[in-house]
């Protein structure tokens, strides 16, 4: 990151020591705080992430430093792109209309005018609560399918797997058995996972899946799971705000933040090089 011109008064940034060959070197060596500028920037890979910021935990001390690393780079690169603005995409009130269910609340309120009809302010007044009526149920209807398609689990799987830019990665083996596998949706911000054939833990303990942020904060709990509570997929909103999913091994309780090595990661960005990942609808075969 190079200085802003516009602010010769800012200090420079810290350099540090040369970085090793790889992040595990760099833990091992104690430069975990050097790692959280590569962090903010999204330069470390997941399992590289999971590390250094494990390592930053269980040195307990540490944790208000790489926070604060952390948020320097961010607000570096956002002044570094102050000036770079983004328009909301031009068809967006269209696409929002067109997914919109079609009501037909035309001409048939009025009926047939030569047909023989009560007192003129009777048949107006019948129109009027007709009309009502009709839009209550329209709205409700709206608001229902709203509620389903945004909030419900089955309605999240249903938009992502409807939409355009769905993104498929391919099946992550966990440690001791069992896979992952995502399914993401810039379009929808909110992603999907399946998860099948993880093995039995011993009494006491549960999987708690885990979400890491972009940002390098601490990691948002999906909730604990045993190994047969996952028949259903877990869905998650806000995708533009995590860089990778890990599942670690909890008491049965659950943790503030994972207390153990995941037994599995998962990169969260569609862009990304690195892992094994496919694009496009999954498999029908």
């Amino acid at each position: 990151l190079t200085q802003d011109a516009a602010r010769p008064s800012a200090p420079a940034p810290a350099t540090g020591p040369a970085l090793g060959a790889d992040v595990r070197e760099d833990v091992d060596a104690g430069r975990t705080l050097e790692l959280a500028d590569l962090s903010a920037v999204h330069a470390l890979d997941t399992a590289g992430h999971t590390a250094a910021f494990s390592a930053v935990q269980r040195r307990g001390g540490e944790l208000a430093r790489w926070r604060s690393r952390v948020d320097g780079a961010r607000q570096a690169v956002a002044w570094a792109f102050r000036s770079v603005t983004a328009e909301p995409p031009s068809a967006l009130l269209d696409e929002v209309l067109r997914r919109l269910p079609a009501q037909d609340v035309g001409m048939d309120l009025i009926g047939d005018e030569s047909a023989p009809a009560g007192p003129p302010r009777d048949r107006l007044r019948w129109l009027k609560v007709t009309a009502l009526l009709l839009l209550a149920a329209l709205v409700l209807g709206v608001g229902g399918w709203t509620v389903w398609s945004q909030f419900t689990r089955s309605g999240i799987v249903h938009r992502i797997d409807q939409s355009k830019d769905l993104f498929t990665t391919s099946e992550y083996p966990a440690q001791d058995g069992g896979t992952v596998q995502a399914f993401l949706s810039r379009e929808q911000n909110s992603g999907y996972l399946t998860i099948s054939g993880m093995p039995q833990l011993p009494e006491g303990q549960s999987y708690q899946l885990w979400l890491y942020p972009s940002d390098g904060t601490a990691p948002a709990s999906l909730g604990t799971y045993d190994a047969n509570g996952f028949g259903e997929p877990i869905t998650f909103r806000g995708l533009d705000r995590f860089a990778a999913m890990g599942i670690s091994v909890e008491p049965s309780s659950g943790s503030e933040v994972p207390t153990s090595e995941p037994v599995v990661g998962v990169d969260l960005d569609p862009t990304a090089q690195t892992g094994p990942r496919y694009g496009g609808r999954p498999s029908t075969n």
